[in-house]
Order: C-alpha cells, then structure tokens, then sequence
C-alpha cells in the first residue's frame, strides 16, 4: 500500500509564515490564498518577492504538524510527499526540520498535478492520499483508486 501526502497543511504548518512573508511586502493575500494558485490572485513579481522573505519567516513560525510523525514512522518505499513549494521553501523546510530528508518530496506540483502524478505512477496500487485541500482530494478520488483523507491543518 502507497501513503501519499501533502506537505503544508498536512505535514508541516506553513500558513502563518506565507501570510507573514506576503504583508512583510505590503501585500495582504486573501483568505483562502493557501488553497488557490498564486498566480490566479497576484502577479509573479510580487509571488518572487514573498519567496525572497519567506525564508526568514518558515524559521520563525512554521511548526511540525502530528501527521508528519505517522509519515516518518512508515517504510520509506511506501511514501511519497506531493508539495507545491517553490525550491527556496523546501530547502528552508528541510533545513528547519532534517526529518524531511528521510521522505521523498515532489515540489512544484498542483493540485490536479498530484492527481495526474498518482494516477499515472500509482495505477494498480491501493493507497491513501493525505491533503488538507478539499478540491484536491475530490480530484485524486476521482482520477486514481486511493482513498482520501481530507485533513485540517489544527489536527
């Protein structure tokens, strides 16, 4: 069996240090900002300038969720770890937090990206999916044969 999970929100809190990165440069992003693509509500010189000043804020606010434990406790062939981070976040990630060394991360990829990426890797193999987005999980459950747990980021 495949475990297939999200990153933030799932494994790791990243919400406040985004929010935080994004006013630090005077941009106050909506609500729901960690669920949309950036590019559907901001443009891509002001999502570069919050990547610059993330760093410093993953540092200072991001914290280790419960399930990143569950993640670390299984076979290491039997996880996967689906994340649209930019590089610059992973590597602070990993930084802040070495244990995410020990799981095999896929950066860079949306929500219907996970789907097709289980679907086409995964085909004949039962699994789970684990995402704190609604929408994705509906698109992996759908396109691929893993059940899904939606989960929220205050587990």
């Amino acid at each position: 069996m495949k475990f297939v999970f999200d990153l933030d929100g799932t494994l790791v809190s990243t919400r406040e240090a985004n929010r935080l990165a994004y006013e630090s440069i005077g941009v106050l992003p909506p609500a729901n900002f960690h669920h949309v693509p950036w590019n559907s509500w901001t443009t891509e010189e002001i999502h570069k300038a919050k990547n610059r000043a993330l760093p410093e804020f993953i540092h200072a606010f991001a914290k280790p969720l419960p399930l990143l434990e569950c993640a670390l406790q299984l076979e290491y062939r039997n996880t996967c770890v689906l994340s649209n981070c930019s590089d610059s976040a992973l590597l602070t990630l990993r930084k802040k937090f070495p244990e995410l060394r020990e799981l095999g991360i896929r950066n860079r990829m949306s929500g219907a990206e996970k789907a097709i990426f289980i679907s086409a890797n995964y085909m004949f193999m039962q699994g789970v999916f684990f995402d704190d987005c609604l929408l994705t999980c509906q698109r992996v459950a759908q396109m691929t044969t893993f059940q899904t747990v939606h989960v929220q980021e205050a587990l």
